[in-house]
């Protein structure tokens, strides 16, 4: 070997290196370095796996060795130190897990989870906004909604709630004052993550 040449060991085994140093005398001396490569550990993944949207993928990994796993992609992972966790990824992504063994090695392993694209959109046929904490809110539900504008009308045609938030329900209220029960019209204009967009209309009922 020349000096400050790198060495990559292509196998595993213990390799001894003599370096002769000579000075400008032609005096020598000597010195040895013994150099252990180990194996790298031996990892394994689970198989690719389908789910459909906002299901929850199961990622598993396993090595025969003692040592530490991690997940070095941690989208929508729940631990990404474990060598079993789960996960729910929003569109097709490939997880990455590295192993490092007690000697400090890595090997690492890779698993596709594909995203089936699913649609489904849906407001309640009734809600009950009496303080319960139980379904006091109407919502707009569903899957890959990238937009929405949500309108409730009464039955005398005037609009008692609208947003653009589907984070938002309505509380049953119209100019803070509770809304007598009964049937409320709405409408919902929607735009899906894959462009698609739409109208739906439908009727809740208001219970107390």
């Amino acid at each position: 070997m020349i000096d400050d040449e790198e060495y990559t060991p292509l196998e595993p085994g213990s390799f001894t290196y003599t370096v002769i140093g000579t000075n400008e005398w032609g005096c020598e001396n000597s010195a040895t370095v013994t150099l252990t490569v180990n194996d790298l550990p031996d990892l394994t993944a689970g198989t690719d796996t389908i789910i459909n949207t906002a299901g929850t993928a199961l990622l598993g990994a396993y090595s025969s060795e003692t040592g530490s796993y991690f997940w070095l992609h941690d989208q929508n992972i729940v631990c990404n130190t474990c060598p079993i966790t789960t996960a729910n990824p929003v569109e097709n992504t490939t997880y990455i897990v590295e192993f490092v063994d007690a000697n400090g090695c890595s090997s690492y392993a890779e698993v596709l989870i594909l995203v089936n694209f699913v649609k489904g959109i849906g407001v309640a046929d009734a809600f009950t906004p009496n303080g319960d904490g139980i379904n006091d809110a109407l919502f707009v539900l569903g899957y890959n909604l990238e937009q929405i504008h949500f309108e409730i009308y009464n039955k005398y045609g005037e609009k008692v709630f609208a947003s653009s938030d589907k984070r938002i329900g309505w509380d049953g209220t119209y100019h803070d004052m509770e809304q007598n029960p009964g049937v409320f019209t709405w409408v919902l204009y929607y735009t899906l993550t894959d462009g698609e967009r739409g109208i739906l209309k439908g009727n809740t009922t208001l219970i107390r």
